[in-house]
């Protein structure tokens, strides 16, 4: 049995119990439906389908279990922290099956590197498995080893991060998948941090750059143009973004974040068609990449 089939069939299984408890019987009969439809060997025996369910809480941490009494099988967490295991489980079946090569899915041709690592990583995060593995900045020949308590696997900007504690120097980090080689799980187990919101860490940044030690929260004004507004208003910038106004001519928002390099990155690709109202240190910052810009361009 392939590993494309037996992701399709931990989706299928888990497709079925998102929209209601089901025996063994309808488990293997959707298999057996979905098999015929598809040319794929979905169908599995009651004892295989048992190893699923403990592979399915092992890789994306979503438990099913079984009611003795109605003799369903269903999903046993509710809420948000299951709703975000499935996003989890589905992002990462894309990256696994998915594929430029893929006839009903157009993935960009400019892939990202690194994402043969999400599965480990996921596998890593789920069981409070350190990882270990060779990381090279971009600003370095070298590799150097590092060792990892992983925590969240990231997506910014089409580039997959993983953040975790850096056990040699003892505080969170952040690493790109795409500069990682060599990870390894390591038996070495690790206890999940109490009180500490991992996610909440990028609240109020644009992307995965977290703010410096000291840095304080700014409210920034943005005045955009009313065709790039329609944009910005279904893929907000961030999540603190807020309206102020709008006509024919521009929209302007209010965000409440850290200024890092990621996001004046992001208002410099916007060029023209954004106007930065305040603070004046972001306006400053801008200024000097533009006149920077235009030291290559001779004038005509």
């Amino acid at each position: 049995m392939s590993l494309r089939e037996t992701i399709i069939r931990h989706q299928l299984i888990v497709n079925k119990l998102r929209i209601r408890p089901r025996t063994w019987q309808e488990i293997s009969t959707a298999l057996q439906n979905e098999s015929d439809l598809t040319g794929f060997d979905l169908k599995v025996s009651l004892r295989t389908f048992q190893r699923d369910v403990k592979d399915i809480l092992s890789v994306y941490g979503i438990s099913i279990e079984n009611d003795p009494q109605s003799k369903r099988y269903h999903m046993a967490d509710e809420g948000a922290g299951l709703h975000r295991r499935l996003e989890t489980m589905d992002v990462l079946n894309l990256l696994r099956i998915g594929g430029n090569d893929t006839p009903s899915i157009s993935f960009e041709k400019r892939r990202p590197k690194g994402v043969e690592h999400a599965y480990a990583i996921v596998q890593a995060i789920n069981a409070n498995q350190s990882v270990s593995f060779e990381y090279r900045k971009f600003h370095k020949s070298s590799s150097e080893s590092r060792v990892l308590e992983p925590y969240l696997l990231k997506e910014s900007r089409n580039r997959w991060y993983v953040v975790g504690k850096d056990v040699h120097k003892n505080a969170i980090r952040v690493f790109a998948l795409d500069r990682i080689s060599g990870l390894s799980l390591q038996k070495k187990r690790f206890e999940a941090p109490s009180g500490v919101d991992i996610d909440g860490l990028f609240k109020h940044v644009f992307g995965v750059i977290l703010p410096d030690s000291g840095q304080q929260l700014e409210e920034i004004i943005l005045s955009i143009s009313a065709f790039q507004g329609k944009y910005v208003k279904t893929f907000p910038l961030h999540e603190s973004q807020e309206i102020i106004s709008e006509d024919d001519e521009a929209i302007r928002i209010r965000l409440r974040i850290y200024v890092t390099h990621d996001f004046v990155m992001e208002l410099l690709s916007l060029g023209e068609e954004v106007e930065v109202i305040k603070p004046a240190s972001l306006i400053g910052k801008l200024k000097r990449h533009y006149e920077g810009a235009l030291t290559y361009y001779p004038v005509i």
